[in-house]
């Protein structure tokens, strides 16, 4: 008892017979009225019941908080996810049906098989897609160039991805693969542009805008009326979004002056590269609603720019939107769609993000 804490409180930790407790908690207790120095009681086997606590029931309280407003954190995906499962055919026929990102289907045009060794012979669904991606990430955080200049450290790179895998027979190739996609001229808006050549890239930029009360369908037309206009593709779902827009673009780029918003996409579009057309292209852009897509990617790099670039311009400033079909890369058009809307785009979705109506000027 005496080097206890109740001990050290009432008598500094000296001992304390039993007969002199009660003066000295009554001592402690001093004048205070709520405090009062009372006998234990007796051990029973009954529960306690402290005395006065009986009495009626007062009247039920009644909320004065108002109720929280609608707010989620919303993205491209969350957005896409509800349009309508309409079927799109690409305007080339010989690209056959197109498929979702990733999807696991074996559908090909005609009997065609890939060839070994070749991209589109590489495995296909969201994990092999998720591989892809972090591949071109790691290169793109060492620095394209660098990347490309330490052919030892890629294929290290690579091979400790492909090895749990049992992706062995893969390293190979994929070394040559990426190197491609490094070093294939991609046809942008005035010269081409390699990935070794960038002078500035930012990989995986997160974004986040806040949304006022945005109508989807709404931004569904405004993107609808400037992105391939005229050209069918599933609808959204309706749906309102009061909160925040998230996401991540895989690269933000500068090149002769303009920036760029840059996706991967590992989409199987047929056995060889005669498939990736840029209508073929065009088609799974439009099917997996990626026109909606880097339409909110370039909207976060309006308001990026608009903030950090003295003298801002969109016409001046922003470059579009490169979406690369890797499997594409030894086509013509090196597996590359590229779209550069219109400033009433951009401007447009800034309008609507504020809170803004449809149809009416910021």
């Amino acid at each position: 008892m005496a080097a206890s804490a109740p001990g050290t409180l009432l008598a500094g930790g000296a001992s304390i017979a039993p007969d002199e407790l009660p003066a000295r908690l009554r001592a402690l207790a001093g004048d205070c009225a709520d405090i009062r120095v009372a006998p234990a009681p007796a051990a029973a086997s009954g529960r306690f019941e402290p005395a006065g606590t009986a009495g009626a029931s007062g009247a039920a309280r009644v909320p004065t908080a108002q109720p929280r407003q609608s707010w989620w954190i919303a993205s491209y995906s969350a957005l896409a996810a509800g349009a309508a499962d309409l079927p799109v055919v690409a305007a080339d026929s010989a690209a056959g049906e197109i498929l979702r990102e990733d999807a696991g289907s074996d559908m090909a045009a005609g009997r065609a098989r890939p060839a070994p060794g070749s991209p589109h012979a590489f495995p296909r669904g969201a994990r092999p897609g998720s591989f892809l991606h972090e591949i071109l990430e790691w290169a793109g955080r060492q620095g394209f160039a660098q990347a490309r200049a330490r052919p030892e450290a890629l294929r290290d790179t690579i091979a400790r991805r492909c090895n749990p895998r049992g992706w062995a027979e893969w390293i190979e190739p994929l070394c040559e693969w990426t190197g491609a996609l490094l070093d294939t001229p991609l046809p942008l808006a005035g010269s081409p542009a390699r990935l070794a050549d960038l002078p500035a890239a930012v990989p995986e930029m997160e974004f986040w805008i806040e949304a006022r009360h945005v109508d989807v369908a709404a931004v569904d037309a405004l993107v609808r009326a400037h992105v391939l206009p005229g050209e069918p593709r599933p609808a959204l779902s309706a749906a309102m979004v009061n909160g925040m827009l998230k996401g991540y673009i895989d690269l933000v780029f500068e090149w002769q002056g303009r920036y760029f918003v840059a996706d991967y996409k590992s989409n199987w579009l047929g056995p060889d590269d005669a498939h990736y057309t840029p209508q073929a292209m065009a088609g799974a852009i439009l099917h997996a609603r990626y026109d909606l897509q880097y339409a909110l990617y370039l909207l976060a790099l309006h308001r990026l720019l608009a903030a950090r670039l003295p003298g801002y311009d969109v016409d001046r400033h922003i470059g579009g939107a490169a979406y690369l079909f890797l499997r594409g890369i030894g086509a013509p058009g090196a597996g590359l769609h590229f779209a550069r809307p219109p400033r009433a785009l951009v401007e447009g979705l800034d309008h609507l993000f504020v809170g803004g109506k449809a149809g009416r000027a910021a």
